[in-house]
């Protein structure tokens, strides 16, 4: 029967990368950039990286480490989780009003025209979604 090695403990100059808790905040964050960018890569991204960082607290806290990056990293990837499903869900319901926004922004030479694509794109959503009036919604910006 072998002894369990020792884990080796953290010295002040390592840095948190150096870490496994320090990793799984990094992958956490890196999910919550993808899911900000690309909705659907960012899912899988962020599924990975919860996986990752609550097996990273789980074994910290076996070995009677700091858990607190990768609690970070657990919450960090819960919450992109959240924002990538609800990203995707709103790409994948819009995806007709989108694609017409898209073909008609190819389109669009002037200004006046590209307005008139993103008014088209406002009133096509408001007919999708039943709950608003024709003219209340309008876009904060131009997708």
């Amino acid at each position: 029967m072998t002894t369990p090695s020792p884990t080796p403990q953290r010295t002040p100059r390592q840095s948190i990368v150096d870490t496994s808790g320090g990793r799984a905040l990094l992958i956490a964050l890196a999910g919550l950039a993808m899911a900000m960018l690309i909705p659907l890569v960012g899912l899988v991204f962020t599924l990975f990286a919860l996986g990752v960082s609550l097996r990273t607290t789980l074994e910290l806290r076996r070995a009677r480490e700091r858990i607190g990056a990768a609690v970070a990293g657990v919450a960090i990837s819960a919450f992109s989780l959240l924002f990538a499903g609800g990203a995707a869900f709103v790409q994948l319901y819009l995806a007709e009003e989108l694609a017409a926004y898209y073909n008609c922004k190819k389109g669009a030479g002037t200004l006046s025209a590209q307005q008139h694509c993103v008014d088209e794109l406002e009133r096509a959503i408001e007919r999708r979604i039943p709950v608003l009036e024709p003219g209340q919604f309008e876009l904060p910006f131009a997708p």
